[in-house]
């Protein structure tokens, strides 16, 4: 456990320097370094820190305007929740909410926005138990706006 917890420790070091460098938009420099901890975490079986750098995978390639690509990372750490039993964690409520904010920038099928987006505020809502959560009611800011600007 003790090995577990300092590796959580350092990934969790590491993610932080990756945010660093993406505040700086050394975006490249930033990708390797993400990469680097999908794998740490892969191979220590640290399911959701694994979502977390695929995450933070899709945010800088979002970073780069590379879409498509960004959209690949956050359904990656889609299936990893499928996959792993971690359906219910705020980093696949994450990972729906990006892939529905991109989903429209990459090919607007306004129905399934909407869908990505009702399912990342009823993941996030059922494990974050607190109405006045900021994450929480920016995604149904996000949502209520979306449907009103295009009549959904």
């Amino acid at each position: 456990m003790e090995t577990s917890n300092r590796i959580c420790k350092e990934i969790d070091a590491r993610i932080t320097f990756i945010n660093g460098l993406l505040e700086k938009r050394e975006l490249d420099r930033a990708i390797v370094e993400c990469n680097s901890v999908i794998e740490q975490a892969h191979n220590n079986e640290l399911y959701e820190k694994e979502m977390k750098a695929y995450n933070m995978l899709g945010m800088l390639y979002r970073g780069k305007g590379d879409y498509q690509g960004a959209l690949n990372q956050f359904d990656t750490a889609m299936g990893i929740a499928k996959e792993h039993d971690l359906e219910m964690s705020e980093e696949n409520a994450t990972a729906y909410y990006y892939a529905g904010i991109l989903l429209y920038n990459v090919q607007p099928p306004l129905p399934q926005v909407v869908t990505l987006l009702e399912k990342a505020i009823s993941i996030r809502s059922s494990i974050i138990d607190d109405e006045n959560d900021a994450t929480l009611s920016d995604y149904r800011t996000v949502l209520e706006t979306f449907k009103r600007v295009y009549n959904l």
